[in-house]
């Protein structure tokens, strides 16, 4: 009879430590992945604030001046050059995770950080936008919109104006 009681024991005990790590796994998972989405807009934000730091250096600089980027790296959501109607950048990813309250935007620099809600409960569509009113910025590039991934981004000033905006054209290879 003792024999058994270790058995019966031993399998309650593992049991109980699986209900307990099943419960702090469910916990945990959705905060560490709030928590990655949270580094992926901050480190979004950088790259942002580095493409546009080099777009404004190349306007300043005059004709031919251009500047490279390699690697320019999107790991997560959708970045586009709107170089149609409104000359923006803007980067955008769907998320749990907490960056700023709903239909609210906040400046940092250039940079427009904004969030929407989506039909999926307590999950947000993050922005991340900066927008050019004296500049044409023009999208060279082979690939379309949006991009994900890595590559190469040259940033050039060619000397030309469209409708009294400098022409910054920007090559993605």
């Amino acid at each position: 009879m003792k024999q058994g009681d270790i058995w019966v024991s031993a399998v309650l005990y593992i049991g109980i430590g699986i209900v307990a790590i099943t419960f702090i796994l469910g916990a945990a998972i959705p905060l560490i992945e709030g928590l990655k989405d949270k580094n992926t807009v901050t480190d979004t934000k950088n790259l942002m604030y580095v493409l546009d730091k080099n777009i404004r250096e190349v306007a300043n600089e005059g004709p031919g001046s251009q500047r490279e980027l390699n690697p320019f790296r999107i790991t997560k959501g959708n970045f586009y050059i709107d170089d149609e109607d409104s000359d923006d950048l803007n980067w955008s990813l769907k998320t749990k995770a907490f960056i700023v309250e709903n239909d609210a935007t906040v400046k940092e620099g250039f940079i427009d950080i904004s969030s929407q809600a989506t039909n999926i409960e307590d999950e947000n569509m993050a922005s991340l936008g900066v927008h050019y009113e004296k500049m044409d910025i023009t999208l060279e590039s082979d690939m379309k919109n949006p991009f994900l991934g890595t590559y190469s981004i040259l940033v050039k000033n060619t000397g030309e104006y469209n409708q009294g905006k400098l022409i910054v054209a920007v090559y993605i290879k």
